[in-house]
């Protein structure tokens, strides 16, 4: 408890918004939005999950807040003037687990915008993983690597389209693209198997799954999936396995130009209001 404590933003499922992921070489966190340049503070994930937020309602199974974002510049730093209301709804069921984050401007002008979270999953050894993607970013090659903004396709260890056992000794910080969607939602899991033993069945095996759930169209003014990236980030000796949806690749910000023929990069506008969820949830299936 005591690391939660001192580390929050390392366990559970942060959000991650204005910003998800890295911003700036080596997370310096500049960036140059409609030709002025601004520094991301911090640098990586945004800052809402540091922020105090303000309880609109809260019982045993949800709990509902609200964030008034308005312009404001540390000493010695140019920041970029974020002026927007955020509520954020999270809601808890026997399997499962539910956030919804609406974001609605207040300024008169554009702002730059992406939002992810970071589920840490439980992980017990050996795991398979499921990712729909077809695509991941090319990453740079600095201490902190972001996007390129140049896609490859995804091909023999990288593809996990169909699940692959992921070893305790593989290492992954990557982001995977063109995700594809089942019905109304896209989906991401990973699976664990365990022995077990019944008076009823005999003994048997037990598939512990973990899914990441997104809607598959979303908010996008282009009807598209809202969150179309997917970061798999396997965390130095720890037992977790991280399956992270996000709006945007890291430092989008900086790849203005790459992606302005996707939808990746989000301008939100002047009283404009976007929403954006996660399902995470635990299905147990015996075998």
């Amino acid at each position: 408890m005591s690391r939660i404590a001192q580390r929050p933003g390392s366990y559970g499922m942060p959000l991650l918004a204005p910003f998800a992921g890295r911003v700036g070489r080596n997370q310096n966190g500049m960036f140059i939005y409609a030709g002025v340049q601004y520094r991301a503070n911090p640098a990586r994930h945004g800052f809402l999950r540091d922020s105090r937020w303000n309880v609109i309602n809260a019982a045993n199974d949800s709990i509902s807040c609200s964030l008034e974002v308005r312009p404001g510049s540390p000493a010695g730093e140019s920041v970029f003037p974020f002026e927007f209301d955020a509520n954020y709804s999270v809601s808890l069921s026997i399997q499962e687990l539910k956030c919804v984050l609406t974001i609605t401007s207040r300024a008169a002008y554009k702002q730059p915008l992406s939002v992810g979270w970071h589920p840490y999953l439980a992980r017990n050894g050996r795991c398979e993983i499921h990712i729909p993607a077809g695509a991941r970013w090319q990453l740079d090659r600095e201490a902190e690597p972001t996007p390129t903004g140049e896609l490859l396709r995804v091909s023999g260890r990288d593809d996990f389209r169909r699940g692959r056992a992921l070893s305790e000794q593989e290492h992954w910080d990557d982001i995977f693209s063109d995700l594809t969607a089942s019905g109304q939602e896209t989906h991401a899991w990973s699976d664990e198997y365990c022995a077990n033993e019944t008076h009823v069945t005999g003994r048997s095996r037990t598939r512990i799954r973990r899914r990441v759930s997104v809607p598959a169209v979303g908010n996008s003014r282009r009807g598209v999936i809202s969150m179309p990236e997917m970061q798999l980030y396997t965390p130095i000796g720890r037992a977790a396995i991280c399956l992270e949806p996000l709006s945007a690749p890291p430092n989008n910000v900086n790849l203005g130009t790459v992606l302005s023929h996707r939808a990746d990069s989000i301008d939100l506008l002047p009283g404009e209001t976007r929403q954006f969820e996660i399902r995470v949830t635990l299905e147990l299936q015996e075998i």
